[in-house]
């Protein structure tokens, strides 16, 4: 099952195991819930100006098998553990090779005791389409929990359409089940968050990454579960789901300069939808709602203009 997942992220700077657990039981009494995903360690390779602290592979294993999942456990708490947090993704052979096999192969207590793989999709190699193989081999969620690019502002559809990009190959063939981007909002008018605020001027800018990610996230809630989709045009990328309510949601990416007619065959749905509804993010347009579009014998034709995503919902 993949999720589009939001939510607070926690983390730990060092091994005290007893502190976490004082800090997750005071979050349950403050907020009324349980966090529900904690972090061992942000970025653990990492040496930082700001609070940082490294892990290897084996001092993950010691302090979640030995002291945090214990701890946890005496005090009651079902938070779930994600591990290990890499600033950089480096495609499934660095992951793997670095990380994921390291700490999880041969290792039954820690493979018992994670609950998810983590990475950050920073460094040469940050395209998520192919899968990590321990993720895999260990049955573990895969989540990308923080990217962002460069620091001066791209309010463009071209940026917009790269993070389309992303989150398509994380979902349709890397197998990762959460995608997050970095900040949503920040003060330094910049092209770190969603949204970029000139502490100066009191003024916004909303780059159309925002409507771009919504044609994902907006549809494609927590629990949605990813279908096999495939695409005849490499300019087009399809990323299909069945989401939480209806029977199936289509994202829609024409990558090229030019406008495309494509026919679109929905098959094995337990309920094909009668119509889908377009909602499209263009160079000129943010998720606009269109005339909803019949589907006669499972299948429909749609055009999708140049550099958009027209996402649609049955």
């Amino acid at each position: 099952m993949h999720r589009m997942a939001y939510g607070y992220r926690v983390f730990v700077c060092s091994n005290m195991a007893f502190a976490g657990e004082l800090w997750l039981q005071n979050a349950k009494t403050s907020l009324g819930q349980e966090v529900n995903v904690w972090s061992v360690q942000n970025e653990p390779s990492n040496s930082t100006s700001y609070d940082s602290a490294n892990y290897t592979p084996a001092q993950f294993i010691n302090f979640v098998t030995g002291y945090l999942k214990p701890a946890m456990t005496s005090a009651g708490l079902t938070t779930k553990i994600a591990v290990p947090e890499p600033s950089v993704w480096g495609g499934p052979s660095y992951f793997d090779s670095n990380w994921g096999f390291p700490i999880l192969q041969n290792q039954p207590q820690m493979d018992a005791d994670v609950d998810i793989m983590a990475t950050h999709d920073y460094g040469a190699n940050s395209s998520l389409a192919s899968p990590s193989q321990a993720a895999l081999q260990y049955n573990k969620p895969m989540w990308q929990t923080e990217v962002y690019s460069g620091h001066s502002y791209n309010g463009s559809i071209s940026d917009a359409l790269s993070w389309a990009d992303s989150i398509h190959g994380a979902l349709s063939t890397g197998n990762f089940s959460a995608w997050f981007y970095w900040w949503s909002l920040d003060p330094y008018n910049d092209n770190q968050a969603l949204i970029a605020y000139n502490n100066s001027t009191w003024t916004f800018q909303i780059p159309k990454r925002v409507y771009a990610i919504g044609n994902f996230s907006r549809f494609m809630r927590p629990g949605s579960v990813v279908l096999t989709s495939s695409s005849s045009s490499s300019n087009i990328e399809a990323t299909a789901v069945m989401p939480t309510s209806g029977s199936v949601t289509l994202a829609l990416a024409n990558t090229s300069k030019s406008s495309i007619t494509v026919t679109v065959s929905l098959s094995n749905l337990a309920t094909p939808p009668s119509t889908v509804t377009p909602f499209r993010t263009s160079s000129t347009e943010n998720q606009a709602p269109l005339t909803p579009i019949p589907v006669s014998g499972g299948s429909f034709t749609i055009t999708i203009p140049a550099s958009s995503i027209v996402t649609l919902v049955g």
